[in-house]
């Protein structure tokens, strides 16, 4: 098993999303402990961000690259090789001014590829991306009169996933982990989609780790 530990907080050690992403990992390796674990910390190690210069790097001839865009498609093609040799994501997507972290929308831009990890279809977007589970953590902080509104970091990273994980897959699935004062508890798997104002499980979710427990 390739399990893909994605983390974006910028608050290292005071982080829940990390806390918990490492928590999450540390339960699936005790489980399998063949487990191959490969992490990228978005926050030391974070991508350009999606300009004019990075186009060619992204999609059509790769000729007469610059040394600083050939650099960049190394990483390019290192991020789209750890994303699609993964069994299980684990991605940490704390939400910071409603969205989802800048240098996680910059590693997004790289590994959303047409022809590479989804494709156009008269349906929409397929995912190529197959056999994957992918389990995201989702955090965030304030006080709202309604829990579930805003939570645009939350339907960014379902649209995303579901447009490059292929829900025909029966080992895919999307589990989300959104912050609570005392507990962190899924809301959500794929195919069924969710609601962003839903807190009930479209379908039954799995066990809850017992690491996942928090206070705040």
């Amino acid at each position: 098993m390739n399990i893909l530990q994605i983390d974006s907080s910028v608050l290292g050690d005071n982080s829940v999303s990390r806390s918990l992403t490492a928590s999450i990992v540390a339960d699936l390796v005790a489980k399998n402990p063949g487990a191959k674990v490969t992490v990228r910390d978005l926050d030391k190690e974070a991508p350009a961000h999606l300009g004019n210069h990075l186009l060619p790097v992204l999609g059509g001839p790769k000729d007469g690259l610059n040394a600083v865009q050939q650099a960049e498609l190394e990483r390019t093609e290192t991020f789209l090789a750890e994303f699609m040799a993964a069994d299980v994501l684990v991605i940490g997507v704390p939400q910071y001014n409603f969205s989802i972290p800048s240098q996680l929308k910059a590693w997004i831009d790289r590994i959303a590829q047409a022809g590479r990890t989804f494709r156009y279809t008269a349906n929409g977007p397929e995912g190529l991306a197959v056999g994957k589970r992918v389990i995201v953590v989702s955090s965030r902080g304030g006080v709202r009169q309604d829990a579930n509104t805003l939570d645009l970091h939350e339907v960014t990273i379902d649209a995303v996933l579901r447009s490059s994980v292929s829900p025909t897959s029966a080992s895919s699935a999307l589990t989300v982990w959104p912050w609570a004062p005392t507990r962190a508890k899924p809301v959500s798997r794929l195919p069924a989609r969710r609601s962003p104002r839903s807190t009930t499980p479209r379908c039954a979710p799995p066990p809850e780790p017992d690491s996942l427990s928090l206070s705040v």
